[in-house]
């Protein structure tokens, strides 16, 4: 399954707190709903915080101080999508630079950055600090350049592909396009779909205790990894085949990567 078959945009924007003038100071996102979500002003940034509902950017972004995605909360920085009745903003028309890392929590919901995978031209963004999400629901990243590593541990949203609370389009973890410093962990997810593809590692990649509800999950693929690549103990969530890595995408011919380091366990041949 590909990561543009699960996601979809929002709707239209609402006025509110969020509309205020973007200045270099700390601001926070709020009460958004998936249709009328909450706009966060293009512009810079001390820090930015989701602190509940549906936030969405538009435009360009500097972020100084970090980037958080509270309990429950989500931020849609990509808008890929465009059609009715999800018409928020223009697709492809969010390019963000964080300094001071992103942290996702406890169900909240992520979508961050554009690249082949959505269909759009790279965004070519920037995290500094590194990614890292704990118990949350999706983490989407796609043409972004990452210092500091990506770490993703527990949550998942579940294995029935179905929509919760703050993932709306079937909960998800895809790391696509990217370059990533710092190595990519996945850990404890009970999810729809994983995916790891056409990304450039230096550092560790692993993919370990997973549980998919998509039997064509996990796939890695078409990485260039400096570091070495180790998945063990994924499955999927009901009795038959499937829920381990490939590298074979909906059915494709392997798609390789390049690991100058040892591929071990259930990754070992990708």
């Amino acid at each position: 399954m590909s990561a543009s078959l699960l996601f979809a945009g929002a709707g239209a924007l609402s006025p509110g707190v969020a509309r205020a003038a973007a200045g270099a100071r700390a601001f926070t996102c709020s009460g958004g709903t998936l249709l009328t979500p909450q706009l966060i002003p293009s512009g810079s940034y001390k820090s930015v915080t989701v602190a509940d509902g549906f936030c969405v950017m538009q435009g360009a972004y500097t972020i100084t101080g970090g980037l958080t995605v509270g309990p429950g909360a989500f931020l849609d920085a990509a808008v890929f999508f465009g059609f009715p009745p999800y018409d928020y903003g223009a697709p492809c028309n969010v390019f963000v630079n964080v300094s001071g890392g992103i942290r996702i929590a406890q169900h909240g919901a992520l979508y961050f950055g554009n690249g082949v995978g959505t269909g759009c031209p790279s965004s070519n963004d920037i995290v500094s600090g590194g990614i890292s999400a704990t118990n949350a629901d999706s983490i989407v990243v796609h043409g972004t350049t990452v210092n500091g590593g990506i770490t993703v541990q527990g949550g998942g949203g579940g294995t029935d592909c179905q929509s919760t609370d703050s993932s709306p389009f079937a909960p998800y973890t895809d790391v696509e396009d990217s370059q990533v410093n710092g190595g990519i962990s996945v850990t404890g997810l009970s999810t729809c779909w994983t995916g790891i593809i056409r990304d450039s590692v230096k550092g560790a990649v692993s993919v370990n205790n997973n549980t998919m509800g998509d039997p064509d999950a996990i796939e890695i693929g078409l990485n260039d990894i400096q570091g070495t690549l180790a998945c063990s103990g994924n499955a999927l969530a009901f009795p038959g085949p499937g829920g381990i890595p490939t590298n074979s995408f909906d059915g494709s011919p392997p798609n390789p990567s390049v690991v100058t380091g040892a591929e071990t366990g259930q990754c070992a041949g990708l």
